[in-house]
């Protein structure tokens, strides 16, 4: 009898705490929407030395220098005239970090869809400086900045920085690069500071 009673006993104890632990309590809760993340944008831009545009992406050397107010003293042109050994010509250009975040960009340049007859380019020299300190690259072959790019100057936000981009073709150069051709891009590009 009394182990039934104790079985009883025990039951009653294990539904009474059933019963409390299912028993619920009054609740709320509160949320915060509307979160949203969106990431900033690097930008690099270019412009003649004139600075009368600024250019995103893409420009040709005609739209590049295509201003209805853009004198001679602006023009970026390379090709104008033909070259010959012992030629020099310099030009400027400027590039600006127009990013929509405080980030600065290492800029590099690099000559892309590169193409040559007579070796022309092996003949043909670059040396880009910048006018902030006059410290840049050494003289280089053309060729070699197709696989090599070549670091340049770190822009903050907002900064914009001139290049000068002096050309020359080797005084010893003979006849045979007579009536050769060098086509090329240049290729600018802004990677975020570390």
């Amino acid at each position: 009898m009394k182990k039934i009673l104790m079985s009883l006993l025990t039951s009653v104890f294990v539904a009474v705490v059933a019963v409390g632990a299912t028993h619920a309590y009054f609740s709320d809760s509160v949320s915060l929407t509307g979160i949203t993340f969106s990431s900033g944008n690097a930008a690099l831009q270019i412009s003649q030395v004139c600075q009368h545009e600024w250019f995103d992406n893409t420009v040709s050397q005609q739209g590049f220098n295509y201003n209805g107010t853009l004198y001679q003293g602006c023009q970026f042109n390379f090709g104008a005239t033909d070259w010959y050994p012992g030629k020099e010509v310099q030009q400027a250009l400027y590039l600006r970090n127009n990013s929509t975040e405080a980030i600065s960009l290492d800029t590099t340049v690099q000559l892309k869809n590169y193409s040559q007859t007579n070796g022309l380019g092996n003949v043909m020299s670059m040396k880009i400086w910048w006018y902030g300190n006059a410290t840049g690259t050494d003289w280089h072959p053309l060729s070699y900045y197709v696989s090599n790019p070549r670091a340049l100057t770190t822009l903050t936000q907002g900064q914009a920085t001139g290049y000068n981009i002096e050309m020359k073709m080797d005084p010893n150069a003979g006849n045979s690069y007579q009536g050769g051709t060098v086509n090329f891009d240049f290729y600018f590009d802004g990677t975020q500071s570390h």
